[in-house]
Parts: C-alpha cells; sequence; structure tokens
C-alpha cells in the first residue's frame, strides 16, 4: 500500500509540474482600471531599467555606423546604413501589451528596406 501511495504522488507531482498551465488570455482593453494601472505601472518600471541600455546600444551602434563611413569614405555606406538602422530602431519603451504577450519586444530594428527585425549578436 505505501508502494502504491509514493507511485501516486510521484505520478501527480509529475502531472503538477510537466502540465502546461492554463492561463486566461485577455487583451489590455478586458482588464479592469485598476488591473492597467498595475500594468502601466510595472511598463513604466520597467521602462527605466531597459532605456539607458537601449541607449548605450543605439549610441554604439550609431557611432559604429558613422565610423565605418568615415574609414571605408563612404565605399561601405550600405553596411553602415544597416548598422545604424538596426541599432536606432526597434522598442525603445516597454508597453503594457508586451507584458501581456500581445507585442513582441523587439530590441533591435529592421532595415528600413523590409527585412525583418536583425539579432543582437
Amino acid at each position: 500500500m505505501k508502494k502504491m501511495n509514493k507511485l501516486l504522488i510521484i505520478v501527480l507531482l509529475c502531472v503538477a509540474v510537466f502540465m502546461p498551465a492554463i492561463a486566461s488570455a485577455k487583451t489590455y482593453e478586458e482588464y479592469g482600471f485598476w488591473s492597467q494601472g498595475c500594468l502601466n505601472g510595472a511598463a513604466s518600471a520597467l521602462t527605466v531599467l531597459y532605456f539607458p541600455v537601449k541607449l548605450g546600444y543605439g549610441a554604439f551602434g550609431t557611432l559604429s555606423a558613422g565610423t565605418v563611413n568615415l574609414f571605408s569614405a563612404r565605399y561601405a555606406a550600405p553596411t553602415a546604413e544597416k548598422i545604424a538602422l538596426t541599432s536606432a530602431g526597434g522598442d525603445w519603451y516597454i508597453t503594457p501589451r508586451i507584458l501581456l504577450g500581445e507585442k513582441k519586444l523587439h530590441f533591435s530594428g529592421c532595415d528600413d528596406r523590409g527585412g525583418t527585425a536583425m539579432p543582437a549578436y
């Protein structure tokens, strides 16, 4: 009987741990006044941490693109443009929709030629 109880407990623990959680998928508009306020507060607090990192990345990418342009005598202008657009593009702040998963956070932007978001290396 003890073996059966142990087996049952192990099975229940495995099901509880490995079974995906069921969550209610609400849009931002479906949340109440106070919930929206909390989401806005959380997004603002995270933006305070995120913005300086994005600013440093954007500034470094823009300076790198300018350096590439300067030292290549504009021979590598398309590459420099791609570097600048990738580093300066993307999301500069976090919104409640990003926290809810309605929108993805794009740290790096895409070039203006219709490309997709570039991975940050």
